[in-house]
């Protein structure tokens, strides 16, 4: 995991260095006067000036990263403007994807302009569905903060939350409006790019491995399972279900109370969870937990809203002087503090979903990128993208632990959109079979 490549110091923004690349731009800005007009100059170093005292003043105290001062726990000190390995990695993913596509066009008549034009559509289109999609996903999440931080939170990324088939919907709208617009044949698009978009995926899941995201189960192979550190994603959901501790539990209300007082279970929170097995010698074992005890984690939070439970785990793990931030409810029991030396420093090992989803995504491109000389119509390997990519994304879920089922089953809100996928391909497939067409190599528009 590698969540931070490195922070950006804050005083770059501030006097009497915000002057300093005010005048680099507006020199920049002159340059380009003098030889192609004051319009045309201002038209392009206008907005970039503009930008950077709207950041410098009043944007860059919403992103900047804030630790717990070691000092003095109570406050915080600032670290710096963030630049994340899953943000890297994503516009890694990027420019993969714009060179791929730029070498398949060629044969096609996709010129490098028209790439670039495109992959700006599918860009924007992209992140704003997959950050669209995220933010509906977990609204109960942004819905309590109060505005405008609840804006800010809508928009920052740095620490992940974009959902890949969000992105996917949301680039798939932003392909069928560029090529409405440049008048070109979109089924024969879709099949040009469709591999880059999955290089791009393939270098981005590595961005959701440095983040700790989308992670998956517990992995009982050695050799492949992978341990997160405190702080991170799967090192909070396993405190969460106190599996972290060596104990094991089961979701769903007491059948006991239930047979007592129905009402009463009726009226339970559904996050308490019941023992079923505690391992010896484990943190649960020593901290006196029973079996058939009703259990529900909580995580004390610092006074200031800046630091999350993630920084408050990892300050205390490594030696901060503060009081214990997780505490263990047991229902109709006095609660336990956990003490710090009792916190592992690292998860159990779990699969490296991420990993899987990058290789899985590798080869698919190779797939999805070979079949396109053998097409029989236009559209057909983005039909193979769809099928391919929704059945082996619906097989990796199943790994997955870290979205819950929706819709009172089982499955994921992505699963549920991985047969949307394979549904929209066995469509296409049987229309491009029955009566559709493919253009002459060179061809992209009708």
């Amino acid at each position: 995991m590698l969540q931070t490549l490195f922070y950006v110091p804050v005083w770059l923004f501030e006097s009497p260095w915000i002057w300093v690349w005010t005048a680099l731009l507006v020199l920049a800005g002159v340059a380009h006067g003098t030889k192609k007009g004051w319009g045309d100059a201002a038209s392009v170093w206008a907005p970039p000036v503009a930008f950077l005292w709207l950041f410098a003043y009043f944007l860059i105290g919403e992103i900047v990263d804030y630790a717990i001062d070691p000092e003095s726990p109570a406050q915080v000190t600032p670290l710096g403007i963030a630049v994340r390995g899953y943000g890297v990695m994503m516009l890694l993913g990027i420019v993969a994807g714009v060179v791929l596509a730029i070498h398949r066009g060629q044969s096609e008549g996709l010129s490098a302009d028209h790439v670039f034009s495109l992959a700006l559509h599918l860009v924007v289109f992209g992140i704003v569905g997959a950050r669209l999609f995220y933010v509906i996903q977990y609204w109960e999440s942004f819905a309590n903060e109060p505005m405008p931080h609840r804006l800010v939170s809508m928009i920052n990324m740095t620490k992940g939350g974009l959902v890949v088939l969000g992105s996917f919907v949301g680039g798939i709208v932003g392909m069928i409006y560029w090529s409405r617009r440049q008048r070109i044949r979109f089924l024969k698009l879709a099949d040009l790019v469709g591999p880059s978009f999955l290089i791009g995926l393939s270098l981005g899941r590595i961005g959701c491995f440095f983040n700790g995201c989308c992670f998956g189960g517990i992995c009982e192979i050695p050799q492949v399972g992978v341990h997160f550190p405190v702080g991170s994603a799967p090192y909070i959901r396993q405190l969460e279900t106190v599996s972290l501790l060596g104990i094991h539990t089961t979701t769903g209300k007491n059948e006991q109370t239930a047979g007592n007082n129905e009402e009463r279970a009726n009226d339970e929170p559904d996050d308490w969870r019941t023992v079923s097995a505690i391992l010896p010698d484990s943190a649960g074992a020593r901290l006196g937990l029973q079996e058939g005890d009703r259990v529900r984690v909580q995580f004390l939070r610092h006074s200031d809203p800046r630091i999350g439970t993630d920084k408050v785990l990892r300050a205390g793990i490594n030696g901060v002087d503060l009081p214990a931030a997780v505490i263990i409810e047991r229902q109709g029991m006095d609660n336990i503090e956990i003490p710090w030396e009792e916190l592992p420093k690292s998860t159990r090992p779990i699969h490296p979903t991420q990993i899987y989803s990058s290789v899985n995504a590798l080869v698919l491109a190779f797939i999805v990128g070979l079949s396109y000389r053998f097409r029989r119509f236009d559209g057909q390997s983005f039909v193979y993208l769809l099928i391919l990519y929704g059945i082996t994304r619906f097989v990796i879920e199943w790994i997955r632990v870290d979205e819950p089922g929706q819709f009172g089953t089982d499955l994921s809100i992505s699963q549920w959109g991985c047969i949307g996928l394979v549904v929209c391909g066995v469509a296409l497939a049987a229309y491009g079979f029955s009566s559709g067409t493919k253009l002459a190599t060179g061809t992209l528009k009708t």
